[in-house]
């Protein structure tokens, strides 16, 4: 039996209420899937809440089918920027927390040989506050020690400003943001920059995910003119010359063909060597002219320190 009674006008602006909420909502979900990122439009749902843990959840992604976390997985996620991360060894899952949210994206986007995702309370909705990304800024990771903004500013056109991060060693972590004139030299450099490796590094980039806060990066109590000095200290210490020279790591009477070998076989992984000696006092003291001066800096990086046949070697960079 049919009731021909007319349906409540209420109930019918509730339905069509809920319609028109349905509807944009799928528009914004579209526009996502369009843009590739989690960039959404004046389209967004106006009441969506804003939490403190909107941010939380977009600096975290999660990485499954783990047995262990290895140097080398440390080593990978370290490329896009500072992290911390709690491994759950009885589920063989690990949670990484970056500390901006544009390090996270990159990740995703790069690291697919691993089941990488986000956190099951990541927020696909992006609050009003943080939209509209300010589309000069971008921000450049996994960039070598030696690369210094003075570097940055002279290769690429159109900067304003680099905020480089610092930690409190006075080292940058690898990352930094640069703002250009116009959102067209922007996207430029970002092709640039996936065409090139800088001191033999990979860089990687990408636009802002959300409209943010660029941090100063100085510590608090420390003068810029501190990190002047500093500048200055390292150019006197790490000279660019291509001769590195090694001491205390292997005493004379040990000495043979099969060092010479080993020994150039490990500095040949940094680049070519126009020459290799050998000073023979009461220690053996080697001396190794590169090719390039940015493999003798790396070769000093990844040597200086490092324990070689129960020794610590004493590395640096000789002036010829």
């Amino acid at each position: 039996m049919i009731h021909k009674r007319k349906i409540p006008e209420n109930i019918l602006n509730s339905a069509k209420n809920k319609l028109e909420e349905l509807e944009k909502l799928n528009n914004s979900y579209i526009k996502v899937l369009n843009y590739q990122r989690w960039v959404i439009t004046e389209d967004v749902i106006a009441d969506v809440k804003v939490t403190s843990d909107f941010l939380q959840q977009l600096n975290k992604i999660y990485i499954g089918n783990l047995k262990s976390v290895t140097s080398d997985l440390i080593e990978q996620l370290s490329q896009f920027g500072r992290f911390t991360y709690k491994f759950i060894k009885q589920k063989e899952c690990m949670f990484v927390d970056y500390d901006n949210p544009n390090a996270p994206f990159i990740c995703l986007r790069e690291l697919k040989n691993l089941k990488i995702g986000r956190t099951p309370a990541f927020c696909k909705e992006i609050p009003e506050m943080y939209q509209n990304p300010d589309p000069t800024i971008l921000y450049v990771c996994n960039l070598h020690q030696d690369v210094t903004e003075e570097i940055l500013e002279n290769i690429l056109p159109g900067v304003e400003y680099i905020k480089m991060s610092y930690n409190k060693t006075f080292k940058h972590d690898g990352y930094c943001y640069i703002k250009f004139t116009n959102a067209n030299i922007t996207k430029q450099v970002a092709k640039y920059f996936s065409e090139l490796t800088l001191y033999n590094k990979k860089v990687y980039t990408t636009p802002l995910v959300i409209n943010m806060e660029i941090p100063k990066f100085l510590l608090p109590d420390l003068p810029n003119e501190v990190y002047a000095i500093k500048k200055r200290i390292d150019g006197r210490i790490f000279k660019r010359g291509k001769l590195l020279e090694l001491k205390n790591i292997l005493d004379v009477e040990e000495f043979d063909d099969d060092f010479e070998k080993e020994i150039r076989k490990e500095l040949e992984q940094f680049g070519e060597i126009d020459d290799l000696k050998f000073i023979l006092n009461k220690d053996v003291v080697v001396l190794c002219k590169f090719k390039e001066q940015t493999q003798c800096r790396q070769a000093f990086d990844q040597l200086n320190g490092r324990y070689f046949g129960g020794k610590r070697i004493n590395a640096a960079v000789l002036e010829e």
